[in-house]
């Protein structure tokens, strides 16, 4: 017997046995009601208590508009009042109209949940309507993150300072961003009808531009990148094409996104010429000057070429640790780390290095922060101070020798000096003593004469 079936009005809705094992095993709702602005079910199948939690007795008689949202119960009692003047005019026209609509609802679970669901309604004979139901709530909760998602993504799109199209492997434009609009002052639908070459390089292209990394793109299946003019734009572009994939692992669209870099470009262009006016500098300095990153030589000028008598290769990779002597080399280590750490832009001291040969070169280091290839670096400057500092400690032997000599010559000229004043007061004692004499002689002769 079907579920739900009522006895009391005897209808026998389904006669064939493979029908109604079709009906009461599978997971759409079908039910059948009167057709009326009250339609009351007459028959549900079991998939009911599945999806809305009611046996199909409990809802047998019942009013079926009962259960939709009063929304949609809006939208669907003009659509049913139209079913009635349709049949209506189907009874006294006898036109044999298929009337049938399929519908979307939200109807209330025995839990109280709102169900989303979607229904394909038909009048069958007996002035009943077969309603044939299927569960949307999860699509209908995937459409709206969907859309949540797609709203967030075309707003993330269009707040792009960058011109952003989308675009399928014909190099058509799917989509484009405000910034492409306002950068070419075309409509949306404008770009539409053109390819990206024809908007970026010349509405008179007729193929990409050289280096195009979208034809890159349909090789390698992976993101490309290149810097390049865009005419239209007036200026210098990074260009990036990133595939996005089917579920079959197939390009289904790319997306290509301009960064203007004119200003780098400029830059560049002028670093490098002060690159090269710097390079002419420092290849004909008479110092010794040698780049170093990581620790590693990078580059060596012909002043330090020279001063070892050896080629690039002999000094290019090798570290620079290896060219300072054993008792310095601790030392001269931590000076480098201790700069690199504390950003100091610019430090001088001196060291002692040994060159190829094996000879030990005393050297005043002078080092500064540069940018080396696109890198940060260093670049040090060597002064050989081999001969300065060997004249210096001769000097200074000479000076310790000649404060000997003086010291010497101070202590003899102060043993003189003590003879000297020792033979003076000698001579003065004689002296006083001859003039006493002579007093004496003097006295007497006066006393003589006075006899």
């Amino acid at each position: 017997m079907l579920e739900g079936r009522n006895d009391d009005q005897s209808i026998n809705l389904i006669n064939d046995d493979i029908f109604k094992t079709i009906v009461e095993n599978t997971d759409i709702m079908i039910s059948v009601t009167t057709f009326g602005i009250k339609p009351r079910y007459l028959y549900l199948n079991p998939c009911h208590e599945n999806i809305m939690g009611y046996k199909p007795e409990e809802l047998l008689g019942k009013n079926g508009f009962d259960f939709i949202h009063p929304e949609d119960k809006i939208k669907l009692l003009p659509l049913l009042k139209n079913y009635l003047q349709r049949k209506v005019n189907e009874i006294f026209k006898r036109t044999g109209e298929d009337i049938s609509e399929v519908l979307e609802f939200r109807a209330k679970n025995k839990n109280n949940q709102w169900r989303n669901f979607e229904c394909f309604a038909k009048l069958i004979p007996g002035n009943r309507i077969l309603f044939i139901s299927r569960d949307i709530t999860e699509k209908k909760r995937i459409e709206s993150e969907l859309q949540i998602v797609k709203t967030d993504w075309q707003a993330i799109f269009n707040s792009l300072k960058q011109p952003a199209i989308i675009l399928n492997k014909n190099f058509r434009v799917i989509d484009a961003n405000q910034e492409v609009i306002q950068k070419t002052g075309l409509s949306i639908n404008d770009i539409k009808k053109k390819k990206c070459f024809e908007i970026f390089h010349s509405e008179n292209a007729c193929s990409p531009a050289y280096g195009c990394p979208l034809k890159k793109l349909i090789l390698s299946e992976d993101t490309e990148t290149i810097d390049i003019e865009m005419e239209t734009l007036g200026g210098t572009y990074m260009v990036s094409c990133t595939p996005v994939f089917d579920k079959n692992r197939k390009i289904d669209k790319i997306i290509h996104i301009a960064t203007d870099i004119s200003e780098r470009k400029k830059i560049e262009l002028a670093l490098k010429e002060n690159e090269e006016k710097y390079r002419t500098v420092v290849e004909t300095a008479q110092e010794m000057i040698f780049i170093i990153k990581n620790g590693i030589i990078k580059y060596v000028n012909k002043a330090l070429l020279k001063a070892n008598n050896v080629n690039e290769d002999a000094l290019i990779g090798k570290k620079f640790l290896d060219f300072v002597t054993p008792d310095e080399k601790q030392r001269v280590a931590e000076i480098y780390k201790n700069r690199m750490e504390q950003g100091i832009d610019f430090l001088t001291y001196e060291s002692k290095a040994i060159t190829l040969t094996g000879e030990i070169r005393e050297v005043e280091v002078s080092s500064t922060f540069i940018n080396f290839e696109g890198e940060p670096a260093t670049l040090v400057i060597l002064h050989d101070i081999t001969d300065k500092k060997k004249a210096i400690r001769e000097l200074q032997d000479y000076r310790e020798h000649l404060e000997e000599i003086v010291k010497k010559r101070t202590l003899e000229l102060e043993e003189k000096n003590k003879e000297l004043e020792d033979y003076n007061q000698l001579f003065i004692g004689r002296e006083f003593r001859i003039k006493e004499l002579k007093d004496r002689i003097k006295e007497l002769e006066n006393k003589f004469l006075n006899q």
